[in-house]
Protein backbone atom coordinates (compact mmCIF):
# COMPACT_ATOMS: atom_id res chain seq x y z
CA UNK A 1 0.00 0.00 0.00
CA UNK A 2 1.19 3.48 -0.78
CA UNK A 3 1.54 5.93 2.02
CA UNK A 4 0.68 9.16 0.94
CA UNK A 5 2.50 11.56 3.02
CA UNK A 6 0.88 14.59 4.64
CA UNK A 7 -0.18 15.45 0.93
CA UNK A 8 -3.73 17.25 1.77
CA UNK A 9 -2.69 19.43 4.88
CA UNK A 10 -3.08 22.71 2.83
CA UNK A 11 -5.83 22.45 0.44
CA UNK A 12 -7.59 19.18 2.10
CA UNK A 13 -7.82 21.15 5.54
CA UNK A 14 -9.16 23.96 3.57
CA UNK A 15 -11.94 22.09 1.73
CA UNK A 16 -12.81 20.11 4.66
CA UNK A 17 -13.41 23.44 6.71
CA UNK A 18 -15.25 25.24 3.75
CA UNK A 19 -17.77 21.97 4.03
CA UNK A 20 -17.93 21.39 7.35
CA UNK A 21 -18.22 24.25 9.45
CA UNK A 22 -19.54 27.25 7.76
CA UNK A 23 -22.70 25.24 7.51
CA UNK A 24 -23.03 24.19 10.64
CA UNK A 25 -26.07 25.50 12.82
CA UNK A 26 -23.86 26.49 15.57
CA UNK A 27 -20.60 27.34 13.95
CA UNK A 28 -20.38 30.70 11.97
CA UNK A 29 -17.95 32.22 9.72
CA UNK A 30 -16.30 34.03 12.05
CA UNK A 31 -14.77 30.61 13.54
CA UNK A 32 -14.03 28.89 10.07
CA UNK A 33 -11.56 32.26 9.04
CA UNK A 34 -9.86 32.20 12.81
CA UNK A 35 -9.29 28.28 12.36
CA UNK A 36 -8.42 28.86 8.66
CA UNK A 37 -6.04 31.51 8.70
CA UNK A 38 -4.53 30.00 11.81
CA UNK A 39 -3.03 26.42 10.11
CA UNK A 40 -2.80 28.55 6.68
CA UNK A 41 -0.09 30.43 8.59
CA UNK A 42 1.05 27.63 11.12
CA UNK A 43 1.34 24.81 8.70
CA UNK A 44 4.80 24.87 7.36
CA UNK A 45 6.46 25.62 10.05
CA UNK A 46 7.46 24.46 13.67
CA UNK A 47 5.45 25.81 16.26
CA UNK A 48 7.29 27.70 19.47
CA UNK A 49 4.53 27.73 21.56
CA UNK A 50 5.62 24.77 23.73
CA UNK A 51 8.93 26.00 23.86
CA UNK A 52 7.62 28.54 26.12
CA UNK A 53 6.73 26.25 28.80
CA UNK A 54 9.56 24.15 30.73
CA UNK A 55 9.50 20.46 30.73
CA UNK A 56 8.83 20.18 34.31
CA UNK A 57 7.10 16.52 34.48
CA UNK A 58 6.45 16.71 38.19
CA UNK A 59 4.93 20.08 37.79
CA UNK A 60 1.13 21.02 37.57
CA UNK A 61 1.32 24.01 34.97
CA UNK A 62 -2.51 23.85 34.21
CA UNK A 63 -3.20 27.80 35.17
CA UNK A 64 -0.56 29.28 33.12
CA UNK A 65 -1.14 26.76 30.00
CA UNK A 66 -4.71 28.00 30.23
CA UNK A 67 -3.41 31.31 29.88
CA UNK A 68 -1.38 30.63 26.88
CA UNK A 69 -3.77 28.64 25.26
CA UNK A 70 -6.57 31.85 25.81
CA UNK A 71 -3.39 34.30 24.12
CA UNK A 72 -2.73 32.26 21.57
CA UNK A 73 -6.49 31.30 20.16
CA UNK A 74 -7.17 35.10 20.84
CA UNK A 75 -4.31 36.06 18.24
CA UNK A 76 -5.55 33.88 15.95
CA UNK A 77 -2.61 30.55 16.32
CA UNK A 78 -5.01 27.88 17.19
CA UNK A 79 -3.16 25.44 15.33
CA UNK A 80 0.04 26.82 17.58
CA UNK A 81 -2.55 26.00 21.00
CA UNK A 82 -3.33 22.77 19.47
CA UNK A 83 0.78 21.89 19.38
CA UNK A 84 0.78 23.43 23.02
CA UNK A 85 -2.11 21.33 24.71
CA UNK A 86 -0.60 17.99 22.76
CA UNK A 87 2.67 18.53 24.14
CA UNK A 88 1.78 20.06 27.52
CA UNK A 89 -0.77 16.94 28.43
CA UNK A 90 2.18 14.46 27.18
CA UNK A 91 4.81 16.46 29.17
CA UNK A 92 3.17 15.72 32.03
CA UNK A 93 2.58 19.40 32.94
CA UNK A 94 -1.45 19.92 32.73
CA UNK A 95 -4.27 18.98 35.03
CA UNK A 96 -5.99 15.98 33.29
CA UNK A 97 -9.31 16.32 35.41
CA UNK A 98 -13.36 16.92 34.54
CA UNK A 99 -12.99 20.24 35.24
CA UNK A 100 -10.86 21.07 32.51
CA UNK A 101 -13.44 22.26 30.09
CA UNK A 102 -15.21 24.67 32.34
CA UNK A 103 -12.02 25.89 33.31
CA UNK A 104 -10.84 26.74 29.26
CA UNK A 105 -14.50 27.67 29.27
CA UNK A 106 -13.86 30.29 32.02
CA UNK A 107 -10.50 31.59 30.33
CA UNK A 108 -11.52 31.68 26.78
CA UNK A 109 -14.95 32.13 26.71
CA UNK A 110 -17.11 30.06 24.55
CA UNK A 111 -16.39 31.09 20.71
CA UNK A 112 -13.30 29.97 21.21
CA UNK A 113 -12.87 27.21 23.16
CA UNK A 114 -15.85 26.08 20.67
CA UNK A 115 -13.14 27.80 17.30
CA UNK A 116 -10.61 25.16 19.74
CA UNK A 117 -12.34 22.09 19.88
CA UNK A 118 -13.34 22.17 16.37
CA UNK A 119 -9.73 22.67 15.03
CA UNK A 120 -8.90 19.05 16.37
CA UNK A 121 -12.62 17.83 15.03
CA UNK A 122 -11.63 18.28 11.37
CA UNK A 123 -7.77 18.07 11.89
CA UNK A 124 -7.20 15.43 9.09
CA UNK A 125 -5.53 12.21 8.55
CA UNK A 126 -2.07 12.57 7.75
CA UNK A 127 -1.90 9.50 5.41
CA UNK A 128 -4.94 9.83 2.83
CA UNK A 129 -6.64 12.44 1.01
CA UNK A 130 -10.75 13.00 1.76
CA UNK A 131 -11.18 9.51 3.55
CA UNK A 132 -9.89 7.40 0.78
CA UNK A 133 -7.19 5.46 -0.81
CA UNK A 134 -7.02 4.77 -4.79
CA UNK A 135 -7.40 1.43 -5.20
CA UNK A 136 -4.51 -0.65 -6.04
CA UNK A 137 -6.45 -3.45 -7.62
CA UNK A 138 -7.52 -1.35 -10.48
CA UNK A 139 -5.32 1.94 -10.15
CA UNK A 140 -9.06 3.87 -9.25
CA UNK A 141 -10.29 3.03 -12.73
CA UNK A 142 -13.14 1.11 -11.42
CA UNK A 143 -12.34 -1.85 -14.07
CA UNK A 144 -10.03 -5.25 -13.73
CA UNK A 145 -10.33 -5.52 -17.84
CA UNK A 146 -12.68 -4.40 -20.58
CA UNK A 147 -15.71 -5.69 -19.01
CA UNK A 148 -14.78 -6.64 -15.40
CA UNK A 149 -15.75 -4.32 -12.42
CA UNK A 150 -12.80 -4.35 -9.83
CA UNK A 151 -14.47 -6.08 -6.79
CA UNK A 152 -11.99 -4.71 -4.26
CA UNK A 153 -13.60 -0.80 -5.13
CA UNK A 154 -16.90 -2.37 -6.00
CA UNK A 155 -15.93 -0.20 -9.54
CA UNK A 156 -15.69 3.16 -7.50
CA UNK A 157 -12.04 3.41 -8.39
CA UNK A 158 -10.69 4.42 -4.41
CA UNK A 159 -11.34 2.58 -1.24
CA UNK A 160 -11.36 3.77 2.68
CA UNK A 161 -8.36 4.69 4.37
CA UNK A 162 -6.84 1.95 6.47
CA UNK A 163 -6.24 4.82 9.24
CA UNK A 164 -9.12 6.74 9.50
CA UNK A 165 -12.29 4.57 8.73
CA UNK A 166 -12.68 6.79 5.82
CA UNK A 167 -13.90 9.46 7.98
CA UNK A 168 -10.79 12.20 6.79
CA UNK A 169 -10.23 13.14 10.25
CA UNK A 170 -7.14 11.96 12.79
CA UNK A 171 -8.28 9.54 14.48
CA UNK A 172 -8.62 9.93 18.74
CA UNK A 173 -5.62 9.28 20.12
CA UNK A 174 -3.84 12.33 18.23
CA UNK A 175 -6.46 14.21 20.02
CA UNK A 176 -5.49 15.07 23.87
CA UNK A 177 -7.53 13.00 26.04
CA UNK A 178 -9.09 16.32 28.19
CA UNK A 179 -10.96 17.36 24.87
CA UNK A 180 -11.38 14.15 23.97
CA UNK A 181 -15.08 13.72 24.54
CA UNK A 182 -15.81 17.07 23.27
CA UNK A 183 -14.07 16.09 19.93
CA UNK A 184 -16.49 13.16 19.91
CA UNK A 185 -19.40 15.66 20.03
CA UNK A 186 -18.60 18.05 17.58
CA UNK A 187 -17.87 15.53 14.95
CA UNK A 188 -21.13 13.63 15.47
CA UNK A 189 -22.88 17.06 15.00
CA UNK A 190 -20.63 17.76 11.95
CA UNK A 191 -21.74 14.18 10.40
CA UNK A 192 -25.03 14.86 11.06
CA UNK A 193 -25.04 18.11 9.63
CA UNK A 194 -23.44 17.31 7.12
CA UNK A 195 -25.87 14.06 6.50
CA UNK A 196 -28.67 15.86 6.20
CA UNK A 197 -27.22 18.50 3.48
CA UNK A 198 -25.81 15.85 1.15
CA UNK A 199 -29.92 13.45 1.63
CA UNK A 200 -31.93 16.71 0.97
CA UNK A 201 -29.90 18.07 -1.93
CA UNK A 202 -31.66 17.29 -5.41
CA UNK A 203 -30.44 14.91 -7.53
CA UNK A 204 -30.04 16.97 -10.84
CA UNK A 205 -30.83 15.25 -14.25
CA UNK A 206 -27.64 16.82 -15.85
CA UNK A 207 -25.58 15.79 -12.68
CA UNK A 208 -22.31 13.30 -14.31
CA UNK A 209 -22.00 9.67 -12.58
CA UNK A 210 -18.52 10.72 -11.20
CA UNK A 211 -20.38 13.45 -8.94
CA UNK A 212 -23.45 10.59 -8.02
CA UNK A 213 -20.64 8.42 -6.88
CA UNK A 214 -18.87 11.51 -5.00
CA UNK A 215 -21.72 12.04 -3.10
CA UNK A 216 -22.26 8.42 -2.09
CA UNK A 217 -18.63 8.36 -0.46
CA UNK A 218 -19.30 11.97 1.21
CA UNK A 219 -22.17 10.40 2.52
CA UNK A 220 -19.96 7.40 3.77
CA UNK A 221 -17.16 9.61 5.09
CA UNK A 222 -20.26 11.01 7.50
CA UNK A 223 -20.88 7.05 7.86
CA UNK A 224 -17.47 6.60 9.46
CA UNK A 225 -17.44 9.50 12.05
CA UNK A 226 -20.33 7.90 13.40
CA UNK A 227 -18.90 4.79 13.70
CA UNK A 228 -15.59 5.89 15.22
CA UNK A 229 -17.12 7.87 17.99
CA UNK A 230 -19.17 4.89 18.77
CA UNK A 231 -16.31 2.80 19.23
CA UNK A 232 -14.02 5.28 21.08
CA UNK A 233 -17.13 5.98 23.38
CA UNK A 234 -17.57 2.32 23.76
CA UNK A 235 -14.29 2.19 24.90
CA UNK A 236 -14.84 4.97 27.39
CA UNK A 237 -17.93 3.23 28.66
CA UNK A 238 -15.98 -0.18 29.63
CA UNK A 239 -13.58 1.80 31.97
CA UNK A 240 -10.70 1.74 29.40
CA UNK A 241 -7.81 3.90 30.97
CA UNK A 242 -7.67 7.30 29.88
CA UNK A 243 -8.51 9.83 32.76
CA UNK A 244 -11.39 12.28 31.77
CA UNK A 245 -12.78 11.13 28.48
CA UNK A 246 -15.55 8.98 30.10
CA UNK A 247 -18.91 8.65 29.03
CA UNK A 248 -21.76 6.82 31.22
CA UNK A 249 -23.23 3.55 30.38
CA UNK A 250 -26.68 5.93 29.54
CA UNK A 251 -25.37 8.27 27.45
CA UNK A 252 -23.49 5.77 25.36
CA UNK A 253 -26.17 4.00 25.06
CA UNK A 254 -27.74 7.22 24.19
CA UNK A 255 -25.13 8.15 21.67
CA UNK A 256 -25.16 4.35 19.88
CA UNK A 257 -28.95 4.40 19.21
CA UNK A 258 -28.60 8.32 17.36
CA UNK A 259 -25.46 7.15 15.20
CA UNK A 260 -27.40 4.25 14.13
CA UNK A 261 -30.98 6.05 13.44
CA UNK A 262 -28.32 8.48 11.29
CA UNK A 263 -26.35 5.38 9.94
CA UNK A 264 -29.54 3.62 8.69
CA UNK A 265 -30.63 7.30 7.07
CA UNK A 266 -27.39 7.03 5.53
CA UNK A 267 -27.53 3.80 4.48
CA UNK A 268 -30.97 4.19 2.43
CA UNK A 269 -29.53 7.37 0.79
CA UNK A 270 -26.85 5.31 -0.53
CA UNK A 271 -29.11 2.70 -2.29
CA UNK A 272 -31.06 5.58 -3.56
CA UNK A 273 -27.69 6.87 -4.85
CA UNK A 274 -26.44 3.84 -6.55
CA UNK A 275 -29.59 2.99 -8.27
CA UNK A 276 -29.98 6.50 -9.72
CA UNK A 277 -26.04 5.57 -11.21
CA UNK A 278 -27.21 2.54 -12.09
CA UNK A 279 -29.84 3.71 -14.12
CA UNK A 280 -27.31 6.36 -15.64
CA UNK A 281 -25.22 3.76 -16.75
CA UNK A 282 -28.02 1.72 -18.46
CA UNK A 283 -28.77 5.03 -20.57
CA UNK A 284 -25.52 5.54 -21.43
CA UNK A 285 -24.51 2.57 -22.53
CA UNK A 286 -27.85 2.88 -25.05
CA UNK A 287 -26.03 6.02 -26.76
CA UNK A 288 -23.04 3.58 -27.21
CA UNK A 289 -23.48 3.10 -30.52
CA UNK A 290 -21.61 0.00 -32.21
CA UNK A 291 -19.20 -0.11 -29.43
CA UNK A 292 -19.83 -3.23 -27.90
CA UNK A 293 -17.10 -3.25 -25.72
CA UNK A 294 -17.89 -0.08 -23.89
CA UNK A 295 -21.28 -1.05 -24.20
CA UNK A 296 -21.02 -4.31 -22.07
CA UNK A 297 -18.69 -2.14 -19.62
CA UNK A 298 -21.52 0.20 -18.92
CA UNK A 299 -23.62 -2.89 -19.08
CA UNK A 300 -21.16 -5.02 -16.19
CA UNK A 301 -21.04 -1.70 -14.07
CA UNK A 302 -24.82 -0.89 -13.94
CA UNK A 303 -25.68 -4.54 -12.81
CA UNK A 304 -22.90 -4.04 -10.10
CA UNK A 305 -24.11 -1.12 -8.29
CA UNK A 306 -27.65 -2.77 -8.77
CA UNK A 307 -26.61 -5.44 -6.46
CA UNK A 308 -24.76 -3.66 -4.19
CA UNK A 309 -27.98 -1.35 -3.72
CA UNK A 310 -29.89 -4.61 -2.71
CA UNK A 311 -26.95 -6.06 -0.84
CA UNK A 312 -27.05 -6.93 2.85
CA UNK A 313 -24.94 -3.60 4.61
CA UNK A 314 -23.43 -3.65 1.24
CA UNK A 315 -21.41 -6.44 2.39
CA UNK A 316 -17.79 -6.75 0.81
CA UNK A 317 -17.47 -3.61 -0.74
CA UNK A 318 -15.84 -0.02 -0.24
CA UNK A 319 -19.17 0.96 1.25
CA UNK A 320 -19.58 -1.85 4.10
CA UNK A 321 -21.37 -0.99 6.93
CA UNK A 322 -18.40 0.24 9.68
CA UNK A 323 -18.03 -2.90 12.12
CA UNK A 324 -19.27 -0.50 15.04
CA UNK A 325 -22.58 0.14 13.56
CA UNK A 326 -23.59 -3.56 12.68
CA UNK A 327 -26.26 -5.08 13.96
CA UNK A 328 -23.37 -8.12 14.86
CA UNK A 329 -21.92 -5.16 17.09
CA UNK A 330 -24.71 -4.90 19.31
CA UNK A 331 -24.68 -6.70 22.85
Amino acid sequence: MRARGYVHRGRGRDTLLRQMLPQSPDINGCVFSLIHDSMVSSSVRQTTASRAIAMGYDSDKSDELLDRFTDLIQRAKVADAMSLLRHAEAGGCLRCDSDFVARANASMGVRRLTAFVNAFAIDPCPFCRAGREVCEECNGRGTVSSSGVCQECAGLGLVRCLLCNGTSVAGYDLIPRVLRMEVLRARCALAEHRLHMLRGAEVKSVESGKKLAARILEIDQCRGMLANAVERARMNELGAPGGTATISKKDFEKLERHCRRLNAMAELAIRSLLIELSGRLITQSKRAGGDGRAKALLIHKSENFARLAQSDEFEGSPLQTPHALTRAAIV
